[in-house]
């Protein structure tokens, strides 16, 4: 290949590279492999390898071979032990050992890895991001016989070492502004729960006071003599006061600011506690139980778990009044799952997230309160609320506790 056909062959490599986008780690995979390739196939060597530096340990995290593509690679040093070759990376542009077995930067590689791979020749140049090494990216020749590396060789290792450094810093770059928006999202909900809570105690106060004096009259009149007409008022009365009622110990979840005594809950004998109670939501519907395991304890308030536990599965009887409800028991990792699943009609992907902001409802009597209580008494015990599409259709919570040690 003549001078200015291989100078092509580089430029092409440079840009193929330098227009690849990486706004996430799966493209910054597809970045590295494109480099890596583009680099075996204009230098004409055997292998390229791109390398990560941690706690001064050296990993293989990518090897391109060529003619074969990517293969696997789990070779790995201690710096520590490669003060030479550790001194020019941090020191040199590029690397370019043309008898890599005798040069005294590289050879102490000799018996561990050049010997091993049939390496004779290398062109490594460092990986930098925020000034930092972070690794390196290595050009290995093969065969029986040293390379001579050109000056045109030298500076393509260099700009393709630059290329992938980029890379890294935009990935890096990308992950930290996703980071801080998503810290920005966490701060502004934690802001506005807490101007919920403050509006929510004296809304509950006055409320409270209210109900109970309709309460009491309600009572009376419920023990008169009345007709028809009133004694339907007087249910439809009762019914409404249940419903504030609910309603109000829900904002009093909001509102509350003192102290949670946690305890050490078997999470599956409060759910066989309540069973009776959620099997009279059911109504014309079913519900099913399904305990996968089996002694799974949490630390909580035992009245907040039966809250959120009846929230979900209310919710999940109003959507599928006649379906069916599975709640499921299980263990992930180091968490309690409890999973509520029902065959109703799903929530639409645009509102997977408003559902649980407070007061936001699809329902026509409904609050807006319950998930977003769910959601607000999972997070102040360490725990996550999550929406999904169910197996069979509908919408599918789950509800996840750090298990008690």
């Amino acid at each position: 290949m003549g001078a200015d056909e291989r100078m092509s062959t580089y430029e092409e490599a440079r840009l193929l590279v330098a227009r690849t986008g990486v706004e996430s780690q799966a493209e910054l995979e597809d970045a590295i492999a494109k480099a890596t390739e583009a680099a075996s196939e204009a230098l004409a060597v055997d292998r390229t390898s791109v390398w990560m530096l941690e706690d001064d340990v050296l990993s293989c995290t990518h090897l391109h071979v060529r003619g074969k593509g990517r293969v696997e690679c789990d070779s790995r040093f201690t710096m520590s032990e490669f003060p030479a070759y550790a001194k020019a990376g941090r020191t040199r542009k590029v690397l370019a050992s043309e008898d890599a077995r005798r040069d005294p930067i590289t050879r102490e590689f000799l018996e561990r890895y050049l010997v091993p791979n049939g390496i004779y020749s290398m062109l490594d140049a460092p990986l930098f991001r925020s000034g930092e090494v972070i690794g390196m990216i290595c050009h290995e020749h093969c065969g029986d016989a040293p390379r001579t590396w050109s000056t045109r060789d030298v500076d393509f290792a260099g700009s393709m070492a630059d290329l992938v450094s980029l890379a890294f810093e935009q990935a890096a770059r990308t992950e930290a502004e996703r980071a801080r928006g998503v810290a920005e999202q966490r701060l502004a909900a934690q802001e506005r729960m807490a101007s919920l809570g403050r509006l929510a105690a004296g809304v509950a106060h006055d409320l409270s006071n209210l109900v109970q004096l309709a309460s009491l009259q309600v009572s009376l009149l419920s023990r008169e003599a009345l007709s028809p007409v009133g004694r339907d008022a007087v249910s439809l009365l009762e019914d409404t006061i249940e419903r504030e009622t609910r309603l109000l110990q829900q904002l009093l979840v909001f509102a509350k600011n003192g102290r949670i005594v946690r305890n050490r809950l078997d999470v599956g004998e409060v759910l066989f506690a309540m069973r009776p109670l959620l099997s009279g939501l059911a109504g014309h519907g079913h519900l099913t139980f399904a305990a996968g395991d089996r002694d799974l304890a949490c630390l909580m308030d035992r009245a907040q778990l039966e809250q959120v536990i009846l929230n979900l599965v209310r919710n999940a009887f109003d959507a599928s009044p006649a379906g069916e409800v599975a709640v499921r028991l299980a263990r992930a990792d180091s968490r309690v799952v409890i999973e509520v699943s029902d065959d109703g009609p799903g929530v639409p992907d645009e509102l997977r997230e408003r559902v649980f902001e407070p007061f936001f409802t699809t329902k026509e009597r409904g609050s807006g309160l319950g998930l977003a209580v769910v959601r607000a008494i999972a997070e102040a015990n360490g725990g996550t609320l999550s929406l999904d599409k169910g197996a069979r259709g509908g919408a599918s919570f789950r509800l996840t506790f750090p298990l008690a040690d």
